[in-house]
């Protein structure tokens, strides 16, 4: 059994572990606010703890904000395609007039 000094070291361990992560958490999300302000951006950021506790922190008050994962992959998708769009154009925008992109 460990005795009562070794019990109250332990205790001051694990209650300055979670005060470090506290710090760390409430850095990252004003960092995240931060940015957001500065960026004008829209910043999402979900956390779940070992013990299943969520911090949620959200840029804007728009509740369909953050997307889904398929709008994310429908949108990724589109933007891609609208890429790969403006790049044959730019191919052929530098080709002779007349000239197959094959040739």
């Amino acid at each position: 059994m460990a005795s009562k000094r070794e019990q109250e070291q332990e205790r001051k361990r694990v209650k300055n572990l979670q005060e470090r992560l506290k710090r760390r958490k409430d850095r990252l999300t004003q960092g995240l606010h931060d940015y957001a302000l500065l960026a004008d951006a829209k910043v999402y950021m979900l956390i779940q703890d070992r013990r299943g506790g969520i911090t949620e922190y959200r840029s804007t008050p728009d509740r369909k904000f953050p997307p889904t994962y398929a709008q994310i992959v429908r949108s990724e998708t589109h933007v891609s395609q609208l890429i790969w769009t403006l790049i044959d154009l730019s191919i052929e925008a530098t080709l002779p007039i007349g000239q197959p992109l094959d040739a």
